[in-house]
């Protein structure tokens, strides 16, 4: 499978997909790229940071690195009604960690947030001392940038869903 499908309909040849235990999950690059192109913001300070990340182990548990803008959450959401008015989006009732995922985005520059995130697939287990719930910003985010490989059926359970402060 080869690119994006964003609002405007491109193709990012070459950003590639990679399989985590269960989830087909779209480059981070290409997560920045869609972003960049969905909303009016610049992807290139991510894509910076991004390369500085190169080789940077994973924290236990995370299946990937996710892209997550610094905008509303129902901004996500209602971007999602537009591409994909039949997608239902993640309603999380998650207190907490919204402060937590805000002193990670008040220390990376520019518009898009790059965190590692594990999706919900081992649920019941004790978060580690770094690991936080998702809220509906990021869930909604990791939909938006993955929406042609998960549907409503085939997509991870977002309220077991984790992300890491590094």
């Amino acid at each position: 499978m080869q690119g994006i499908t964003t609002t405007r309909g491109f193709l990012f040849p070459g950003l590639t997909l990679t399989s985590s235990s269960h989830y087909t999950i779209r480059s981070t690059e290409g997560q920045i790229r869609a972003l960049g192109e969905i909303f009016p913001i610049d992807p290139y300070t991510a894509l910076e940071y991004l390369r500085s990340l190169s080789g940077q182990v994973l924290p236990e548990k995370a299946e990937g690195w996710f892209a997550i803008p610094k905008v509303p959450a129902e901004l996500v959401q209602q971007k999602i009604k537009d591409i994909a008015p039949s997608v239902e989006f993640p309603l999380l009732s998650v207190s907490g960690s919204e402060k937590e995922f805000q002193s990670v985005a008040d220390r990376q520059l520019g518009d898009i947030v790059i965190v590692p995130v594990q999706l919900g697939w081992n649920k019941g287990r004790q978060l580690l001392e770094n690991e936080f719930p998702i809220d509906n910003l990021v869930a909604s985010s990791i939909l938006l940038t993955h929406l042609r490989e998960w549907n409503n059926l085939n997509r991870p359970d977002f309220k077991a869903a984790t992300f890491f402060k590094i």
